[in-house]
């Protein structure tokens, strides 16, 4: 799974875009990357591209391995909002964000699923 991320100060976002093959390894990997990065800040929003990933997702075991570390890690997101971008179309992976954000409802991040990037920069108030 391909990623690339870059964060932008001036908006206070993260974008990040995965392709290829999903691997639960480097989904840990990432997040690890850009809480890492100096230009990182607690309650940037995420703009998380992942409508060029093959339709295939983790085992239930290592999403929820990811959500007990998220929730070990909510100060390091901050109250944040995040936008996924999937098309309904790839519905394992659509299926799998819509658990994922389910899990995640008792905590202080705003998740949503769209099926396009205009959609999704709204949602985060980005200007295009």
């Amino acid at each position: 799974m391909p990623y690339k991320y870059s964060i932008d100060p001036s908006t206070k976002t993260v974008f990040f875009a995965a392709t290829g093959v999903f691997s639960s390894e480097e989904l840990f990997s990432c997040i690890v990357d850009v809480f890492e990065d100096p230009l990182f800040q607690p309650g940037f929003k995420h703009l998380v591209d992942m409508s060029g990933l093959e339709d295939s997702f983790p085992s239930t075991d290592k999403l929820h391995e990811r959500i007990r570390a998220d929730k070990q890690s909510l100060d390091r997101f901050g109250n944040t909002k995040i936008a996924f971008i999937a098309p309904p179309s790839a519905t394992v992976v659509y299926g799998m964000l819509r658990l994922y954000i389910t899990m995640m409802e008792d905590t202080s991040i705003e998740m949503e699923i769209f099926d396009n990037a205009y959609e999704a920069r709204q949602w985060l108030e980005l200007a295009e």
